[in-house]
Formats: C-alpha cells, sequence, structure tokens
C-alpha cells in the first residue's frame, strides 16, 4: 500500500506543519478571535464533523479497544520505521504519557498482534518494536482517512 501513496509521508509533514501554524495563530488570539482564523463558524463545525468521522472509521479499523495514546505509538512507529528501529523507551517518549500508561498501551498493542517486540541482538536489554502488517496497513488506511478532507 506503501507505493501507491509515495507522497503520503510529505503530506504528513505539510499537514503537521499546517497544524503547528495554526497552534501558533491559536497562541496569540484572544478568547473569541478564533473567527479571525477561520472564515466562517460553519467551518469549526465542518472539521468537527470530519474529526468524529476519522474517529468513528478509526475504532472500525482495530475496535474501540485502542486508547489515543495506542494510536500515537502505532503512528510514530509508522512515520519513523523506515528510518531507524523504535525502542520500547523511544516509543513511551512519544507517546507523550507517562511511562506507566505507554508501557501498559505497549502491552496491550503487543496482546491485540499489532506490534511485534524483537531484542536487538548486540544489547538484549534492548527491545525495539515492529508494526505487524495489520497495524501497518490501519495507520495507512487512517492517515490516508485523516488527509481525506483537504483532497
Amino acid at each position: 500500500m506503501g507505493e501507491s501513496f509515495p507522497n503520503l509521508n510529505n503530506l504528513l509533514i505539510d499537514a503537521r506543519s499546517a497544524i503547528d501554524v495554526l497552534l501558533s495563530n491559536l497562541s496569540e488570539q484572544k478568547p473569541g478571535q478564533l473567527h479571525n482564523l477561520l472564515a466562517e463558524p460553519s467551518d469549526v463545525r465542518a472539521i468537527g464533523k470530519h474529526y468524529l468521522s476519522v474517529l468513528k472509521s478509526r475504532d472500525r479499523l482495530l475496535g474501540r479497544q485502542l486508547s489515543d495514546s495506542a494510536w500515537v505509538i502505532l503512528i510514530d512507529l509508522y512515520v519513523h520505521e523506515q528510518n531507524r528501529n523504535i525502542s520500547v523507551s523511544s516509543a513511551c517518549v512519544a507517546s507523550g504519557r507517562p511511562p506507566t500508561t505507554a508501557l501498559r498501551q505497549i502491552r496491550v498493542l503487543c496482546e491485540f498482534g499489532l506490534i511485534d517486540r524483537q531484542h536487538d541482538p548486540r544489547d538484549g536489554r534492548i527491545v525495539y518494536l515492529k508494526l505487524t502488517e495489520t497495524a501497518r496497513k490501519a495507520v495507512e488506511e487512517h492517515l490516508i482517512e485523516l488527509t481525506s478532507a483537504s483532497q
């Protein structure tokens, strides 16, 4: 599926940049000035409607049992898997949650067969996480759904 969307990584980088700009602008706005950033209140409602649609789609992909933290871990593994191995500790940091919460989510993802643990052959203390093919396809579908509103 990755070959079908060679520019997906660029789209994600562009989306992240746009979100960063929007958040920067939002932090400069006083309460009640959101209308300066968006043309109409209906635009905000449309964003909300799309967001709810994406959340429902995400739940259909892998089930409602997965938390937002688990999805962050899956997406982080997806984004970085081609560049480097992702250790358990790196995934915990990337989740933005307390380590105990992140470790619990990693355990759940392993139990659901969405990620595999692989010990470093040189240092058995280090454990790397890899997406399973099922998780990879679900993450790709979810990310495509996220970008569908802008196309």
